[in-house]
Protein backbone atom coordinates (compact mmCIF):
# COMPACT_ATOMS: atom_id res chain seq x y z
CA UNK A 1 0.00 0.00 0.00
CA UNK A 2 2.52 2.87 -1.65
CA UNK A 3 0.02 5.42 -0.06
CA UNK A 4 0.19 4.97 3.67
CA UNK A 5 0.83 8.42 3.39
CA UNK A 6 2.12 11.67 4.39
CA UNK A 7 -1.11 12.62 5.93
CA UNK A 8 -2.00 12.76 9.44
CA UNK A 9 -0.49 15.49 11.38
CA UNK A 10 -1.21 18.88 11.85
CA UNK A 11 -2.99 20.49 7.97
CA UNK A 12 -4.61 17.82 5.27
CA UNK A 13 -2.46 17.00 2.46
CA UNK A 14 -3.52 15.38 -0.99
CA UNK A 15 -2.96 11.90 -0.99
CA UNK A 16 -3.91 11.12 -4.59
CA UNK A 17 -5.92 8.66 -6.82
CA UNK A 18 -6.14 5.52 -4.86
CA UNK A 19 -3.98 2.86 -6.64
CA UNK A 20 -5.09 -0.41 -8.52
CA UNK A 21 -3.96 -2.30 -5.05
CA UNK A 22 -6.59 -0.97 -3.16
CA UNK A 23 -8.98 -2.31 -4.98
CA UNK A 24 -6.97 -5.80 -4.81
CA UNK A 25 -7.02 -5.18 -1.17
CA UNK A 26 -10.49 -5.08 -0.29
CA UNK A 27 -11.03 -8.57 -1.43
CA UNK A 28 -8.06 -9.92 0.81
CA UNK A 29 -9.26 -12.47 3.16
CA UNK A 30 -6.65 -12.92 5.54
CA UNK A 31 -6.43 -11.47 9.31
CA UNK A 32 -5.31 -8.20 8.40
CA UNK A 33 -7.83 -7.56 6.04
CA UNK A 34 -10.13 -5.53 8.17
CA UNK A 35 -7.10 -3.68 8.81
CA UNK A 36 -6.20 -3.00 5.10
CA UNK A 37 -10.07 -2.10 4.61
CA UNK A 38 -9.98 0.33 7.50
CA UNK A 39 -7.14 1.97 6.28
CA UNK A 40 -8.32 2.89 2.99
CA UNK A 41 -11.83 3.81 4.12
CA UNK A 42 -10.04 6.51 6.23
CA UNK A 43 -7.63 7.34 3.28
CA UNK A 44 -11.11 8.01 1.06
CA UNK A 45 -12.44 10.01 3.67
CA UNK A 46 -8.72 12.62 3.78
CA UNK A 47 -8.62 12.57 0.13
CA UNK A 48 -12.81 13.46 -0.41
CA UNK A 49 -11.68 16.30 2.20
CA UNK A 50 -14.42 14.97 4.90
CA UNK A 51 -13.08 15.67 8.42
CA UNK A 52 -11.21 12.78 9.89
CA UNK A 53 -11.20 13.36 13.77
CA UNK A 54 -8.72 12.45 16.12
CA UNK A 55 -9.71 9.07 17.23
CA UNK A 56 -9.66 8.37 13.76
CA UNK A 57 -6.26 9.19 13.19
CA UNK A 58 -5.21 7.07 16.01
CA UNK A 59 -6.92 4.15 14.34
CA UNK A 60 -5.20 5.00 11.06
CA UNK A 61 -1.71 4.50 12.99
CA UNK A 62 -2.56 0.83 14.23
CA UNK A 63 -4.55 -0.30 10.78
CA UNK A 64 -1.23 0.79 8.51
CA UNK A 65 0.60 -1.01 10.89
CA UNK A 66 -1.72 -4.04 11.06
CA UNK A 67 -2.43 -4.29 14.63
CA UNK A 68 -5.82 -5.48 16.20
CA UNK A 69 -5.55 -3.66 19.51
CA UNK A 70 -8.70 -5.81 21.44
CA UNK A 71 -8.55 -4.22 24.40
CA UNK A 72 -10.25 -0.88 23.81
CA UNK A 73 -14.19 -1.33 22.80
CA UNK A 74 -14.27 1.35 21.35
CA UNK A 75 -12.12 0.30 18.19
CA UNK A 76 -13.99 0.47 15.35
CA UNK A 77 -11.81 -2.39 13.69
CA UNK A 78 -13.33 -4.64 15.93
CA UNK A 79 -16.56 -4.46 14.53
CA UNK A 80 -14.69 -5.34 10.95
CA UNK A 81 -13.46 -8.24 12.24
CA UNK A 82 -16.59 -9.67 14.15
CA UNK A 83 -16.76 -11.39 17.17
CA UNK A 84 -16.33 -15.43 16.26
CA UNK A 85 -12.65 -13.95 14.83
CA UNK A 86 -11.75 -12.35 17.96
CA UNK A 87 -12.82 -15.37 19.96
CA UNK A 88 -10.52 -17.05 17.90
CA UNK A 89 -7.65 -14.78 18.46
CA UNK A 90 -8.52 -14.98 22.46
CA UNK A 91 -7.77 -18.40 22.35
CA UNK A 92 -4.56 -18.07 20.66
CA UNK A 93 -3.72 -15.68 23.58
CA UNK A 94 -5.15 -17.67 26.19
CA UNK A 95 -3.40 -15.38 29.46
CA UNK A 96 -2.37 -17.15 32.22
CA UNK A 97 -4.08 -17.80 35.47
CA UNK A 98 -2.62 -15.27 37.89
CA UNK A 99 -1.07 -17.50 40.33
CA UNK A 100 1.47 -17.29 42.55
CA UNK A 101 3.28 -20.04 44.45
CA UNK A 102 2.23 -21.25 47.70
CA UNK A 103 4.51 -19.02 49.76
CA UNK A 104 3.98 -16.11 48.00
CA UNK A 105 0.39 -16.61 48.56
CA UNK A 106 0.21 -17.23 52.14
CA UNK A 107 2.38 -14.11 52.84
CA UNK A 108 -0.42 -11.89 50.76
CA UNK A 109 -3.20 -13.61 52.80
CA UNK A 110 -1.12 -12.98 56.11
CA UNK A 111 -0.47 -9.41 55.60
CA UNK A 112 -3.79 -8.74 54.43
CA UNK A 113 -4.98 -9.80 58.00
CA UNK A 114 -2.38 -8.03 59.53
CA UNK A 115 -3.14 -5.00 57.57
CA UNK A 116 -6.66 -4.57 59.22
CA UNK A 117 -6.04 -5.05 62.23
CA UNK A 118 -2.64 -4.07 63.19
CA UNK A 119 -0.78 -0.19 63.63
CA UNK A 120 2.12 0.85 61.54
CA UNK A 121 4.46 -0.72 63.79
CA UNK A 122 3.02 -3.94 64.34
CA UNK A 123 2.58 -4.41 60.67
CA UNK A 124 6.49 -3.49 60.06
CA UNK A 125 7.70 -6.30 62.58
CA UNK A 126 5.42 -8.46 60.97
CA UNK A 127 7.36 -7.73 57.36
CA UNK A 128 10.21 -7.86 59.03
CA UNK A 129 9.57 -11.64 60.11
CA UNK A 130 8.62 -12.68 57.20
CA UNK A 131 11.66 -11.12 55.49
CA UNK A 132 13.62 -12.86 57.98
CA UNK A 133 11.64 -16.44 56.95
CA UNK A 134 12.28 -15.56 53.70
CA UNK A 135 15.97 -15.03 54.05
CA UNK A 136 16.33 -18.25 55.75
CA UNK A 137 14.77 -20.06 53.13
CA UNK A 138 16.49 -18.16 50.43
CA UNK A 139 13.38 -17.65 48.53
CA UNK A 140 14.39 -14.91 46.29
CA UNK A 141 10.82 -14.23 44.93
CA UNK A 142 9.45 -14.21 48.14
CA UNK A 143 11.67 -11.74 49.23
CA UNK A 144 11.51 -9.28 46.56
CA UNK A 145 7.53 -9.46 46.95
CA UNK A 146 8.01 -8.29 50.76
CA UNK A 147 10.57 -5.74 49.75
CA UNK A 148 7.91 -4.36 47.92
CA UNK A 149 4.92 -4.66 50.45
CA UNK A 150 7.53 -2.83 52.79
CA UNK A 151 7.93 -0.25 50.15
CA UNK A 152 4.22 0.48 50.03
CA UNK A 153 3.63 0.14 53.61
CA UNK A 154 6.95 2.70 54.08
CA UNK A 155 5.76 4.92 51.54
CA UNK A 156 1.62 4.61 51.82
CA UNK A 157 1.05 8.44 52.83
CA UNK A 158 3.07 9.71 50.21
CA UNK A 159 1.46 7.85 47.51
CA UNK A 160 -2.29 8.52 49.54
CA UNK A 161 -1.31 12.30 48.23
CA UNK A 162 -0.50 11.35 44.33
CA UNK A 163 -3.21 12.94 42.62
CA UNK A 164 -3.70 15.35 39.15
CA UNK A 165 -1.20 17.95 40.42
CA UNK A 166 1.43 15.05 40.64
CA UNK A 167 3.63 15.38 37.67
CA UNK A 168 4.26 12.40 35.45
CA UNK A 169 7.86 11.87 36.82
CA UNK A 170 5.98 11.24 40.32
CA UNK A 171 4.03 9.00 39.43
CA UNK A 172 6.52 7.15 37.73
CA UNK A 173 8.80 6.33 40.43
CA UNK A 174 6.33 4.28 42.49
CA UNK A 175 6.17 1.60 40.00
CA UNK A 176 9.95 2.08 38.33
CA UNK A 177 11.06 1.16 42.41
CA UNK A 178 8.48 -2.10 42.20
CA UNK A 179 9.94 -2.87 38.96
CA UNK A 180 13.78 -2.51 39.98
CA UNK A 181 13.12 -4.46 42.78
CA UNK A 182 12.09 -7.43 40.43
CA UNK A 183 14.11 -7.36 38.45
CA UNK A 184 17.13 -6.84 40.34
CA UNK A 185 19.95 -9.71 39.67
CA UNK A 186 18.31 -10.79 36.52
CA UNK A 187 20.93 -9.34 33.70
CA UNK A 188 17.77 -7.43 32.51
CA UNK A 189 18.41 -3.65 32.44
CA UNK A 190 15.70 -0.99 33.07
CA UNK A 191 16.53 1.83 31.00
CA UNK A 192 14.76 5.23 32.02
CA UNK A 193 14.65 8.60 30.95
CA UNK A 194 13.01 9.30 27.64
CA UNK A 195 15.88 7.37 25.47
CA UNK A 196 15.17 6.23 22.23
CA UNK A 197 14.32 3.10 20.81
CA UNK A 198 16.63 1.80 18.14
CA UNK A 199 14.67 -1.12 17.32
CA UNK A 200 11.86 1.73 16.34
CA UNK A 201 14.12 3.82 14.90
CA UNK A 202 14.98 1.06 12.08
CA UNK A 203 11.22 0.89 11.48
CA UNK A 204 11.12 4.22 11.03
CA UNK A 205 13.93 4.43 8.09
CA UNK A 206 11.99 2.16 6.60
CA UNK A 207 8.87 4.50 6.79
CA UNK A 208 10.72 7.44 5.58
CA UNK A 209 12.02 5.81 2.47
CA UNK A 210 8.52 4.28 1.56
CA UNK A 211 6.54 7.60 2.19
CA UNK A 212 8.64 10.06 1.51
CA UNK A 213 10.75 8.91 -1.14
CA UNK A 214 13.98 10.32 -0.01
CA UNK A 215 17.20 8.96 2.03
CA UNK A 216 16.46 8.59 4.99
CA UNK A 217 18.61 11.14 7.75
CA UNK A 218 18.92 12.11 11.12
CA UNK A 219 16.09 9.50 12.14
CA UNK A 220 16.26 9.03 15.95
CA UNK A 221 14.00 5.96 17.57
CA UNK A 222 10.60 6.57 19.34
CA UNK A 223 11.36 7.84 22.96
CA UNK A 224 10.42 5.93 25.72
CA UNK A 225 9.54 5.75 29.70
CA UNK A 226 11.17 3.05 30.34
CA UNK A 227 12.82 -0.14 28.30
CA UNK A 228 13.64 -3.58 29.47
CA UNK A 229 16.88 -4.21 28.05
CA UNK A 230 19.22 -7.52 27.44
CA UNK A 231 22.47 -7.73 25.68
CA UNK A 232 21.21 -4.42 23.76
CA UNK A 233 18.24 -6.24 22.48
CA UNK A 234 15.51 -4.45 23.25
CA UNK A 235 12.77 -6.51 25.15
CA UNK A 236 9.74 -3.82 25.76
CA UNK A 237 8.46 -0.76 26.41
CA UNK A 238 6.45 1.12 28.91
CA UNK A 239 4.61 4.37 29.56
CA UNK A 240 3.48 6.44 32.07
CA UNK A 241 1.25 9.91 32.17
CA UNK A 242 0.32 11.63 34.88
CA UNK A 243 -3.42 11.45 36.26
CA UNK A 244 -4.21 14.83 34.39
CA UNK A 245 -3.62 14.06 31.56
CA UNK A 246 -7.12 13.87 29.29
CA UNK A 247 -8.10 10.30 27.64
CA UNK A 248 -7.15 11.66 24.13
CA UNK A 249 -3.61 12.22 25.77
CA UNK A 250 -3.42 8.73 27.05
CA UNK A 251 -4.64 7.25 23.78
CA UNK A 252 -2.06 8.58 21.75
CA UNK A 253 0.46 7.20 24.39
CA UNK A 254 -1.07 3.79 24.01
CA UNK A 255 -0.78 3.39 20.37
CA UNK A 256 2.19 4.99 20.32
CA UNK A 257 3.57 2.32 22.68
CA UNK A 258 1.86 -0.35 21.06
CA UNK A 259 3.40 0.50 17.61
CA UNK A 260 6.91 0.45 19.68
CA UNK A 261 6.46 -2.63 21.53
CA UNK A 262 5.22 -3.92 17.23
CA UNK A 263 8.88 -3.32 16.16
CA UNK A 264 10.05 -4.98 19.40
CA UNK A 265 8.00 -8.12 18.76
CA UNK A 266 9.54 -8.33 15.22
CA UNK A 267 12.66 -7.82 16.12
CA UNK A 268 12.39 -10.71 18.93
CA UNK A 269 10.88 -12.88 16.16
CA UNK A 270 14.18 -12.94 14.97
CA UNK A 271 16.62 -13.25 17.08
CA UNK A 272 14.64 -16.04 18.51
CA UNK A 273 13.81 -17.76 15.37
CA UNK A 274 10.07 -18.01 17.02
CA UNK A 275 7.14 -17.04 15.07
CA UNK A 276 5.11 -17.77 18.00
CA UNK A 277 7.05 -15.34 20.58
CA UNK A 278 4.75 -13.56 22.20
CA UNK A 279 5.80 -10.00 24.14
CA UNK A 280 4.13 -7.82 27.49
CA UNK A 281 3.68 -4.36 27.76
CA UNK A 282 2.18 -2.10 30.06
CA UNK A 283 1.06 1.36 30.19
CA UNK A 284 -0.07 3.48 33.38
CA UNK A 285 -2.07 7.01 33.97
CA UNK A 286 -0.99 7.77 37.61
CA UNK A 287 -0.93 4.64 40.04
CA UNK A 288 -3.75 3.28 37.42
CA UNK A 289 -2.48 0.51 34.72
CA UNK A 290 -2.62 -2.16 32.40
CA UNK A 291 -0.67 -5.21 31.37
CA UNK A 292 -0.92 -6.73 28.14
CA UNK A 293 0.18 -9.37 25.46
CA UNK A 294 1.21 -8.92 21.80
CA UNK A 295 1.44 -11.74 19.04
CA UNK A 296 1.86 -12.19 15.66
CA UNK A 297 -1.23 -14.02 14.23
CA UNK A 298 -0.99 -14.91 10.16
CA UNK A 299 -0.31 -10.87 9.15
CA UNK A 300 -1.87 -9.06 12.18
CA UNK A 301 -0.15 -8.70 15.49
CA UNK A 302 -3.37 -9.14 18.00
CA UNK A 303 -2.95 -7.27 21.20
CA UNK A 304 -5.15 -8.39 24.48
CA UNK A 305 -5.20 -7.17 27.87
CA UNK A 306 -3.48 -9.45 30.49
CA UNK A 307 -4.58 -7.69 33.87
CA UNK A 308 -5.67 -4.59 35.59
CA UNK A 309 -3.04 -3.13 37.51
CA UNK A 310 -3.15 -0.32 40.40
CA UNK A 311 -0.30 0.43 43.13
CA UNK A 312 -2.20 1.03 46.57
CA UNK A 313 -3.54 4.25 48.21
CA UNK A 314 -5.20 2.95 51.05
CA UNK A 315 -4.19 0.47 53.13
CA UNK A 316 -7.92 -0.53 52.29
CA UNK A 317 -6.93 -1.77 48.47
CA UNK A 318 -4.04 -3.89 49.72
CA UNK A 319 -6.94 -6.58 49.17
CA UNK A 320 -7.28 -6.16 45.96
CA UNK A 321 -3.83 -5.97 45.05
CA UNK A 322 -3.10 -9.44 44.54
CA UNK A 323 -3.79 -9.89 41.11
CA UNK A 324 -1.40 -6.67 40.37
CA UNK A 325 1.34 -8.50 41.89
CA UNK A 326 0.78 -11.72 40.02
CA UNK A 327 0.75 -10.22 37.22
CA UNK A 328 4.00 -7.71 37.75
CA UNK A 329 6.08 -11.58 38.88
CA UNK A 330 4.77 -13.42 35.93
CA UNK A 331 5.89 -10.12 33.94
CA UNK A 332 9.51 -10.47 35.04
CA UNK A 333 9.51 -14.49 34.92
CA UNK A 334 8.25 -14.04 31.14
CA UNK A 335 11.20 -11.69 30.44
CA UNK A 336 13.74 -13.77 32.36
CA UNK A 337 12.66 -16.80 30.48
CA UNK A 338 13.20 -15.01 27.36
CA UNK A 339 16.49 -13.76 27.82
CA UNK A 340 18.08 -17.80 28.32
CA UNK A 341 16.26 -18.36 25.18
CA UNK A 342 18.16 -14.91 23.67
CA UNK A 343 21.27 -16.34 25.12
CA UNK A 344 21.59 -19.20 23.22
CA UNK A 345 20.48 -17.85 20.28
CA UNK A 346 22.69 -15.05 20.45
CA UNK A 347 25.78 -17.47 20.94
CA UNK A 348 24.70 -19.05 17.58
CA UNK A 349 24.24 -16.31 15.85
CA UNK A 350 27.64 -14.96 16.74
CA UNK A 351 29.12 -18.26 15.50
CA UNK A 352 27.39 -18.33 12.19
CA UNK A 353 27.94 -14.63 11.72
CA UNK A 354 32.01 -15.26 11.97
CA UNK A 355 31.57 -18.61 9.56
CA UNK A 356 29.51 -16.35 7.36
CA UNK A 357 32.47 -13.62 6.97
CA UNK A 358 35.18 -16.10 6.46
CA UNK A 359 33.49 -18.21 3.87
CA UNK A 360 30.53 -17.24 2.27
CA UNK A 361 30.23 -15.19 -0.88
CA UNK A 362 26.41 -14.19 0.19
CA UNK A 363 26.23 -13.65 3.86
CA UNK A 364 22.81 -14.42 5.57
CA UNK A 365 19.84 -12.07 5.17
CA UNK A 366 18.08 -10.96 7.95
CA UNK A 367 14.38 -10.16 8.05
CA UNK A 368 13.07 -6.94 7.73
CA UNK A 369 12.60 -4.98 11.18
CA UNK A 370 9.33 -4.57 11.31
CA UNK A 371 8.07 -3.71 7.72
CA UNK A 372 4.61 -2.96 8.57
CA UNK A 373 4.75 -0.63 11.77
CA UNK A 374 3.96 2.87 10.85
CA UNK A 375 5.43 6.20 12.05
CA UNK A 376 4.74 9.60 11.48
CA UNK A 377 7.13 10.60 8.58
CA UNK A 378 9.36 13.58 9.29
CA UNK A 379 7.96 16.87 9.00
CA UNK A 380 10.75 19.39 6.67
CA UNK A 381 8.85 22.30 8.01
CA UNK A 382 9.67 21.92 11.65
CA UNK A 383 12.90 21.23 13.67
CA UNK A 384 11.18 19.44 16.13
CA UNK A 385 10.83 15.64 15.72
CA UNK A 386 7.55 14.36 16.75
CA UNK A 387 7.17 11.41 18.89
CA UNK A 388 4.52 10.42 18.24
Amino acid sequence: MCLQVLLLFGKKKEVGLLPTIAHTLLEETGDHAPLDRYTLKILDKWEAKENVDADEQQYLRLSMSRIIDTMNKRNPILQLIGEAKLNEYRQKLKKEDLNLPSTISDFINSFNKQVKDENEKDLMLFIMQAKLGAWTRNNEDLKKVIEIYEYLVVNLAELKNINKTYSELQCFFPAYHILSILFRDTNIKIVIGEKGCDTSKNARKINEQCFTLKKPTNVRGRKLDLMLVYDDIVLCSAEWKSMASSRAVIMKQFIKNLRVNNCILHELREHLDDDNTIILGMDWKGLLGYSYCMKMIDKAVVVKETCKLFLPQDKCEFEDFFDTVASLVQFKAHYVDMTKKLKVKISKHRRDRFYDEQFNITPTNSRSPSPHTFFTPKRPTTARQHEE
